[in-house]
């Protein structure tokens, strides 16, 4: 069919998008063997459209589109860090997933005008939903102990260094117990693209947030 010629006796010389397409079923062939990830330092690599149909295609550019405003770096990634990260927070990053292909099949549902207007709009309420939770993350959990809470803690310390007993150990202990209940990031890190806000706090470059 012309796809392969050979140039010498030791080498063929293959079309390039059919020479991807072989690459790209090796390098999967040889993963499940091995239990490897394949990985490419170029998603280009990936490109697979020659097999997809016309919604197929525009379902995958829509879905790169978004990953690229949303996660443009790393550009050279630690792959262990990352995959301990992806580990951690494994229910976060299903949750992203989620809400990225019910994006990208809300805007392929859309005339290609329209579609643009809403990418748009979809990139700012999902950046701004990440910079609120980046911001709660990081805010300071002493900083929201009520003047209340502060009076029961010292309140708790007074009763323990004039009684002493069991007891007052006990009201002291929980009082400190109490005060620091609530101020976890699970209710945080449960809201949507919580994902994103964790990445920038935890992977994201110095200097770039």
């Amino acid at each position: 069919m012309g796809i392969a010629q050979r140039q010498d006796w030791e080498w063929y010389f293959v079309e390039s998008k059919t020479a991807r397409l072989l690459m790209v079923y090796l390098a999967t062939v040889i993963g499940r063997t091995g239990n490897f990830t394949p990985a490419t330092d170029d998603p280009e690599n990936l490109n697979t459209s020659i097999s997809q149909n016309t919604s197929q295609i525009i379902l995958n550019r829509i879905r790169q589109s978004i990953l690229d405003e949303l996660l443009p770096y790393p550009i050279e990634p630690d792959l262990i860090k990352l995959s301990k990260f992806k580990e951690k927070h494994y229910d976060e990053l299903k949750a992203f997933r989620i809400l990225i292909e019910q994006t990208t099949l809300q805007l392929s549902f859309l005339k290609k005008r329209g579609r643009e207007e809403m990418f748009d709009l979809k990139i700012a309420e999902i950046n701004e939903k990440r910079q609120k939770i980046f911001r709660d993350l990081n805010q300071s959990k002493i900083g929201q102990i009520t003047w209340g809470t502060i009076c029961a803690i010292a309140g708790a310390i007074f009763a323990f260094n004039n009684e002493n007993t069991p007891l007052s150990f006990f009201s002291f202990a929980n009082a400190i117990y109490t005060a620091f209940q609530g101020y976890d990031n699970g209710t945080i890190l449960s809201r949507d693209y919580s994902y994103l806000a964790l990445i920038d706090k935890k992977l994201k470059p110095e200097g770039n947030l």
